[in-house]
């Protein structure tokens, strides 16, 4: 076993030590029981290559190891499930994405000759970048606000990644162990039971 899997383990122990006290209501227990399950690897929305790539993107903008970021995005669309909002600039979140992912592979063509999983790490986060400052047009991006695109993407990514208890753990954020409420409320003094480790 090697450091890294010793230090999930550790930390993993901790948590389910945690969930399992009465600091921790059921239902917040059972959300977070669900989230560190790992979505079904068999992807159902996109397709193979839309997913290979989303996965490529998702660990250049987030490297983890926790979870599939690109799993999760690919579960809730297969789910038909939205946010509830959407901006109008913005075609609906599955079409969004396939879009923007095919932008990518456009751009990545265009700018290097290449598919974008092929690009280096340097090239890849430039190209990304472009995106990111809306500084790209022609094909799907014509069509598509890419910085608009990239903030959906980013921000999607962001909340699966600092949803996970692992993350919350690691940050050390015990906000979910809910169940006694917030009795000390103020800037840097945390609660006796935040410091238990």
């Amino acid at each position: 076993m090697t450091d890294e899997q010793r230090e999930v383990q550790t930390t993993l122990s901790q948590l389910q030590r945690l969930l399992e006290s009465d600091r921790v209501t059921p239902p917040t227990r059972d959300a977070l029981r669900t989230r560190l399950l790992e979505p079904d690897p068999h992807r159902a929305f996109f397709t193979e290559p839309e997913f290979a790539l989303l996965e490529v993107v998702s660990a250049r903008l987030i490297p983890q190891a926790h979870s599939n970021l690109a799993a999760q995005v690919d579960a809730r669309l297969a789910k038909g499930e939205g946010k509830g909002w959407r901006f109008d600039t913005l075609p609906p979140d599955g079409a969004m994405y396939q879009l923007g992912l095919r932008g990518l592979e456009e751009l990545a063509q265009s700018r290097h000759g290449s598919r974008f999983a092929a690009l280096s790490a340097l090239e890849m986060d430039k190209l990304l970048l472009s995106v990111q400052r809306g500084e790209v047009s022609g094909g799907v991006w014509d069509a598509l606000p890419a910085a608009r695109f990239f903030t959906e993407l980013l921000t999607e990514l962001t909340e699966l990644h600092y949803s996970h208890p692992l993350t919350q753990l690691e940050i050390g954020y015990t906000g979910f162990a809910d169940a006694h409420g917030w009795q000390q409320i103020g800037l840097n003094s945390p609660r006796d039971s935040e410091l238990e480790r």
